[in-house]
């Protein structure tokens, strides 16, 4: 897999990738000889761990408002909880700021 991941860092924007969750039938005979086949197209496939939060976007966009955004006051009731939430979200990009680059 690294030897993949190498490969296709080297292959550079040109190229054609998908990220995808690796799945049993991911690994089936049929995937094995299609992938070789796309691979001689250009087409490269990069499997993501079962994992991972840092590579979601609204994972990334909940941790932060849920760590910096909201106060303890906004968990008093339902009705609060949805404000500060609206209201966090509404601000984003002009108020707030995310930088999905970075994890944390």
């Amino acid at each position: 897999e690294r030897e993949e991941s190498e490969r296709g860092m080297a292959a550079g924007f040109g190229e054609r990738s998908l990220l995808e969750y690796l799945q049993s039938f991911h690994r089936c005979g049929l995937m094995r000889e299609l992938r070789q086949i796309w691979e001689k197209r250009g087409l490269f496939l990069f499997f993501l761990p079962p994992y991972s939060p840092h590579l979601n976007i609204a994972e990334t966009l909940w941790r932060i408002l849920k760590g910096k955004w909201l106060r303890p006051a906004d968990y008093c009731s339902t009705d609060s909880l949805l404000y500060a939430t609206n209201r966090a979200l509404a601000a984003i990009g002009s108020e707030l700021k995310i930088n999905f680059a970075h994890t944390a």
